[in-house]
């Protein structure tokens, strides 16, 4: 009977989601190190009745092989490796999880600067706040609230234009009067940095505070 690979967890592609993949793969593959020592050493004998798959494992003739091609039938040394070392496999593993970690160390990074308040003039778009993102697919998240004015129409969005707004995100309400909280939402994803500003604009001259725009990147 073959030994098996384990079957260790493929480690998550940098452009896959890192909490649908990343945490599940990395965990399982580190329970798996302790026992993968053991398992190489216990490697059974080839046996020629057994289908080997690549990455399986056997002994034969004192030596400890690595399936390095589907193989089956009587030995041949050229599907096998045997210059493995058990150290070595559980080092490559950890090499392995140590560079997906570099990789997605970006990966649900959380931009969030501090709430800002501003003063708007009467039928003028105004920037907020900006914030710049690395090429990824991020949630952004904006927030302000128009503090008591008059009626008028009330606009916040999430804009790449610091003078206007557009289609990125954007929230509007007419109120009599009053306070509103507006709150655009939208997923993103840029191929280089890009920088988004949060812009408020009031048909009526006004202040905002509680004003953020909040970005968490996802892939």
């Amino acid at each position: 009977m073959a030994t098996t690979n384990l079957n260790l967890t493929t480690i998550a592609d940098p452009n896959e989601t890192i909490g649908t993949h990343f945490p599940n793969a990395y965990n399982a593959n580190m329970q798996t190190l302790d026992s993968l020592a053991t398992a190489l050493q216990l490697a059974d004998e080839y046996d020629s009745t057994t289908n080997y798959a690549v990455g399986d494992y056997c002994s034969h003739e004192g030596k400890l092989y690595k399936c390095t091609a589907a193989t089956t039938g009587t030995f041949n040394a050229s599907k096998w490796d045997d210059s493995i070392f058990v150290l070595d496999e559980v080092d490559g593993l950890d090499t392995r999880l140590t560079t997906a970690e570099n990789t997605l160390a970006n990966v649900g990074t959380s931009l969030y600067p501090d709430p800002a308040t501003a003063t708007l003039a009467a039928s003028t778009y105004t920037e907020i706040l900006n914030v710049s993102l690395a090429a990824g697919t991020w949630v952004i998240t904006g927030n302000a609230r128009f503090e008591n004015v008059a009626a008028g129409l009330r606009v916040l969005g999430i804009s790449n234009s610091s003078t206007s707004v557009n289609a990125l995100g954007t929230q509007q309400i007419y109120q009599s009067s009053g306070y509103c909280v507006l709150n655009p939402v939208r997923i993103l994803s840029f191929s280089t940095t890009t920088t988004l500003y949060l812009v408020a604009y009031s048909s009526v001259a006004c202040d905002v505070d509680r004003a953020y725009i909040r970005a968490v990147r996802i892939k």
